[in-house]
């Protein structure tokens, strides 16, 4: 992908949902996309995370809110989903 207009973030979230069994938000706060490395930062809410979690294949980081609440996720390389 060239720049962040590009990515289908829908597609991208739905793919991530389906691959790992987590729901995530629909509400993007801000989105921010590195063309060289294919990372991708998506910020659900304007919160601080509490805590993190990388899935099982470590291309996915997970940061949570209070309550257990996805706030942002981070993609390390979006051509690999």
């Amino acid at each position: 992908m060239s720049n962040l207009l590009y990515i289908d973030l829908g597609d991208l979230l739905t793919r991530i949902e389906e691959r790992y069994g987590l729901p995530l938000p629909r509400r993007i706060v801000t989105a921010k996309y590195d063309k060289y490395t294919g990372y991708l930062i998506i910020k659900f809410r304007r919160r601080k995370p509490m805590y993190e979690d990388t899935t099982w294949d470590g291309l996915v980081t997970i940061y949570y809110g209070e309550g257990g609440r996805v706030v942002a996720l981070e993609v390390l390389d979006i051509s690999m989903l």
